[in-house]
């Protein structure tokens, strides 16, 4: 597949730095189109769901993303986040 050919370049841009190239930048308020979909119509995600619940702030908290972070760092393998974000806008976690 064509796509793959891009796979060592685009494997160093993952949400989160570029979530955070866009914050440093201004531009916080920022999200995906819900319409974009997979490269490859067949790729698919499985595995143990861990859950986290994220609400709309009016400013960002002292430590942002710690929550998150102590999420991600207690990920075993095997397990994936299914994130439900609370907000009237279009918003995706990471």
């Amino acid at each position: 597949m064509k796509y793959l050919d891009y796979q060592q370049r685009l494997s160093k841009c993952y949400s989160a730095v570029l979530m955070d190239v866009m914050d440093a930048m201004g531009a916080r308020e920022q999200c995906m189109c819900p319409s974009i979909r997979p490269l490859i119509p067949c790729m698919r995600t499985w595995g143990e769901a861990v859950t986290i619940h994220l609400v709309a702030v009016d400013e960002p908290p002292d430590k942002p993303y710690q929550l998150e972070m102590e999420l991600i760092d207690d990920l075993q393998e095997g397990q994936v986040i299914v994130a439900q974000c609370e907000t009237s806008e279009p918003t995706a976690f990471w």
